[in-house]
């Protein structure tokens, strides 16, 4: 899925860092979450204002 590449980090943040939360621990019991590649702004038109990637 892609995500805004801020949210994917809390996704995917693990135990003892800055972005780990709720968010994180929820998600991970119930699926195994990574990410899998970043997406340029220039693969879209018009470029979006936020970094995307693929989780």
């Amino acid at each position: 899925m892609m995500f805004q590449k801020e949210f994917a980090d809390r996704l995917t943040a693990q135990p003892g860092h800055k972005h780990y939360s709720r968010l994180s621990l929820n998600v991970q019991l119930l699926a195994k979450v990574e990410h899998l590649m970043n997406v340029k702004r220039g693969e879209f038109r018009p470029p979006p204002q936020v970094r995307l990637t693929f989780c």
